[in-house]
């Protein structure tokens, strides 16, 4: 189950993300988060109520990334030091800040 609370706030999509981003729960992130990334360049996911990713949440995460950079902006992530190193195994962690 995946869970997506969202706040914008000057200029900035907050978004945290609460159970697993996964193949299951992947299109729930893409229906309610994709469809509204239009013009937004400043990204953080907060990660700390994150349980499991899985490449296919990396990949939904790194596609907002390609938005925000094509954008001129930045993807944060924080929180979850454990998810984060899932990251680093899929060498995308360079790409994002934290």
């Amino acid at each position: 189950m995946l869970e997506i609370n969202m706040e914008f706030h000057r200029g900035i999509l907050f978004v945290e993300l609460v159970g697993s981003l996964n193949k299951k729960t992947v299109n729930i992130f893409k229906n309610k988060i994709i469809d509204i990334f239009d013009g937004i360049s400043n990204i953080v996911y907060d990660l700390s109520k994150l349980n499991s990713i899985d490449n296919y949440g990396i990949s939904v995460i790194h596609d907002s990334y390609n938005l925000c950079k094509h954008n001129d902006g930045t993807l944060y992530l924080c929180g979850n030091d454990d998810i984060k190193k899932e990251f680093e195994t899929w060498r995308l962690y360079g790409r994002v800040n934290s």
